[in-house]
């Protein structure tokens, strides 16, 4: 028979990640008895991939000089949401996002930049770790050890009760069967979104096909718990992250790089679909592949174009590990992997034998060609008014790479208050229940197309402190 825990604690935390950690810690300091559980044995989630997170007004914005504004971070994150986001809860993430930064220092965190990793589309709100996320995770897991906080890796949550309209229970159990039943005054859903669930990512944001760059534990898990609980889903659910790679590679690999460069794209019937250009805005890439018809596209290039990136570097760049101007030395050595797989990338002495490799028509593909030359000639290309890294393809042999869309988070999925709480039908806040990061929605609208770097992250640490902060309140007053 599968053995059963009891345990009582003042907050219960379900889930690992940013939002998690950090309202771990802020309840532990808070004097809060705190319980955490993970479904993984490794705590961290999709955030120990992350390169950095958002914050205003920062110690280390200001020791750098950065001239960013709280007021103008707010602003733009309320244009990003199409003024849908709730005013209140983006006004107290972007005014407490600073104290994360000074959490994360007393921790010793050290950073060694703040920039915009998208110079042109982007603010420099990205604040870069030394060890990227990586490091803010291993060094909150520390504090909580140091602190004594009750760690339970493995267990997935998998059922809230509530009683007289507050909760009262937490449900998780492990692979072998094994089951905790918590009995806290408070709890966090901070699950990380829904991002490595096809069918709800079919169902919220129209997307098929769509894999997922995180560890795949960001499955809803959150959603589900709060429904159980007499929460639901925001209006506004459906906001995903995408971004576009190639062969399931890492962002960060140079193929992954080039294959979004601003050159010629085609699609699955062999024609032009967009302004390539629109490469040069992080993200946008991804969510225009998403939507074509068998959800991938082909990146076409010459030899010399190739040569042009190991050389002299990428137009656009791909996060903080390849930013624009990197030479990708490692392009050759990549590309030729996936040349010997011969399923997403191929090379061909002549267009039309490029053609007939990727699939598409020939007829088709070689009139595209020779309308967007003409365009490179004229400086000007008129169908789709790209009028910057228009070149011809007089080089062989020719490439094709295959982009891949992959989404990288979900943000937005419980309907929450600007105290984090999580709201029943009626708009009533189901008691002592709180939920963070990736499953809180309100800090966005329905496209997640950001101007503000990190902010998935930045949010998700700043979520976790507000929701622990008033979950502390909560329950002093039980």
């Amino acid at each position: 028979m599968a053995e059963r825990e009891t345990l009582r604690c003042q907050l219960a935390v379900i889930g690992g990640g940013a939002a998690g950690l950090m309202a771990a810690l802020e309840a532990a300091r808070r004097g809060l008895d705190v319980i955490v559980v993970d479904r993984r044995d490794e705590l961290g989630g999709n955030v120990a991939q992350a390169a950095g997170h958002a914050a205003f007004e920062s110690a280390e914005q200001r020791a750098r000089r950065v001239p960013l504004t709280k007021d103008a971070g707010y602003q733009a994150l309320l244009e990003m949401s199409d003024w849908k986001a709730s005013p209140s809860l983006l006004s107290r993430f972007v005014e407490r996002s600073s104290e994360v930064v000074d959490r994360l220092l007393a921790l010793g965190v050290h950073y060694d930049k703040v920039i915009a990793i998208d110079p042109v589309h982007q603010l420099a709100t990205s604040h870069l770790p030394v060890g990227r996320m990586r490091a803010v995770v291993e060094a909150l897991s520390a504090e909580l050890e140091r602190l004594g906080v009750r760690i339970y890796r493995g267990y997935r949550a998998e059922e809230l009760e509530v009683a007289a309209g507050a909760i009262s229970a937490v449900r998780a159990r492990n692979d072998g069967g094994a089951e905790l039943f918590i009995q806290p005054a408070a709890a966090l859903i901070a699950t990380g979104g829904y991002a490595s669930n096809p069918q709800l990512l079919r169902r919220y944001a129209g997307l098929f096909s769509v894999a997922s760059a995180g560890i795949g534990s960001d499955t809803g898990d959150g959603l589900t718990l709060a429904t159980t609980a007499g929460g639901h889903a925001s209006s506004l659910i459906g906001a995903v992250l995408v971004a576009a790679t190639t062969n399931g590679r890492p962002l960060t690999d140079h193929v992954s790089c080039t294959a979004v460069q601003p050159t010629l794209w085609v699609d699955q019937s062999g024609r032009r679909f967009c302004n390539e250009a629109m490469a040069l805005a992080l993200y946008r890439v991804g969510d225009i592949v998403a939507r074509l018809g068998q959800g991938y596209a082909w990146s076409i290039f010459d030899q010399r174009q190739i040569d042009k990136l190991t050389h002299s570097g990428a137009r656009r760049g791909m996060g903080s590990a390849v930013l624009p101007g990197t030479k990708l030395t490692k392009l050759r050595e990549q590309l030729q992997e996936d040349l010997d797989q011969g399923e997403t990338a191929f090379r061909a002495d002549s267009l039309e034998e490029l053609a007939g490799l990727i699939g598409v028509d020939v007829s088709s593909f070689i009139d595209e060609v020779s309308q967007y030359h003409d365009a490179c000639a004229e400086g000007m290309d008129r169908r789709f008014f790209k009028t910057q890294n228009l070149e011809p393809l007089l080089h062989p042999p020719f490439y094709a790479i295959r982009m891949e869309p992959v989404a990288l988070c979900t943000t937005g999925a419980i309907e929450v208050d600007e105290f984090l709480r999580v709201l029943d039908h009626f708009g009533n806040p189901i008691g002592g229940l709180y939920a963070a990061g990736n499953d809180a929605a309100g800090a966005w609208g329905k496209a997640a197309t950001t101007t503000i770097g990190g902010a998935p992250a930045g949010f998700a640490l700043t979520s976790g402190l507000l929701a622990a902060e008033h979950a502390a309140g909560w329950c002093q007053r039980r």
